[in-house]
C-alpha cells in the first residue's frame, strides 16, 4: 500500500470578522500524509523560509526535522520545492 505526502510552503494571515487583515502575515510549511501531519508558520518572510529551506535536508525536514512524524521519508526524493508524491511502500 502507498502513501501519498503533500509538503508545501504556506502563508499564513489572520483576518478580522469583516475579513480585513489583521497584523502581518507568517510564512511556514505544512507536510501531511494518510498517517500524521506536520505544520509550523514561525517565519516572517518568505526570504527566510526560503533560505532555511535551503540550509535543510529537504523542504519536510524544515517542519520534521528529526524524523518524528514521517520517519520514512526520503529527503533526497522530496527536494526543496513543494512537493506531492509517493514516498515510501509501507510494509
Amino acid at each position: 500500500m502507498s502513501n501519498l505526502l503533500s509538503v508545501r510552503r504556506v502563508i499564513v494571515q489572520t483576518i478580522d470578522r469583516e475579513g480585513k487583515p489583521s497584523g502581518p502575515p507568517s510564512f511556514g510549511i505544512m507536510a501531511t500524509d494518510c498517517y500524521g501531519q506536520a505544520y509550523t508558520d514561525t517565519f516572517e518572510s518568505l526570504k527566510k523560509l526560503n533560505a532555511a529551506i535551503d540550509q535543510s535536508a529537504s523542504i519536510l525536514a524544515v517542519v520534521d526535522a528529526n524524523g518524528e512524524v514521517f520517519q520514512n521519508a526520503d529527503h533526497i526524493l522530496i527536494g526543496k520545492e513543494n512537493y506531492c508524491g509517493k514516498y515510501w511502500q509501507d510494509e
